[in-house]
């Protein structure tokens, strides 16, 4: 009988056809797809992921990194409907928000995309998120409609007032 080896990682599609591969325990070959045209063909692999190590990829490897136990908890904790950051852009923030809720997020001022955001929140408390960013951030979100909200600098919104 085979031995049995554990695997766990997860797996995010990010923009540009790019692949996010987290391996947090056991070994992962990953693997590109070459294409002529349209048509996609055999798989060229791109070498074997082990635990502790993260991973961007397409059709080459884009980056990759050695990611500490603690590292590595924070980028999971969605596993368990957290999202923690300690200093993330706001844009990766909002990427997080957006894939684990059917909100539409506006970022309508640039100055904001490398905003650094730290705290814990929970996945399903986006009100909170939201409250958490305009009271903690400086960045005033206004809802839309029920599913829409358009993010601008908190001192837009004072000069915006006047």
């Amino acid at each position: 009988m085979a031995d049995l080896v554990a695997i766990a990682f997860a797996v995010h599609l990010l923009d540009k056809c790019l692949v996010n591969v987290r391996v947090t325990k056991g070994s992962v070959e990953i693997a590109a797809r070459t294409r002529k045209g349209k048509v996609s063909h055999e798989a060229k692999s791109l070498g074997v992921i082990v635990a502790g190590h993260d991973v961007v990829f397409g059709q080459k490897i884009e980056r990759a990194a050695v990611v500490s136990d603690a590292e590595l908890g924070r980028k999971l904790a969605w596993r368990q409907g957290q999202l923690i950051y300690s200093g993330q852009p706001l844009t990766e923030v909002l990427a997080d928000i957006s894939r684990y809720t059917d909100i539409q997020i506006e970022l309508a001022d640039p100055g904001l995309r490398n905003l650094p955001v730290g705290g814990a929140f929970s996945v399903n408390q986006t009100d909170a998120i939201f409250a958490a960013l305009e009271n903690n951030f400086g960045v005033h979100a206004e809802w839309t409609d029920a599913r829409h909200v358009r993010l601008t600098s908190a001192g837009d919104k004072e000069t915006s007032g006047k």
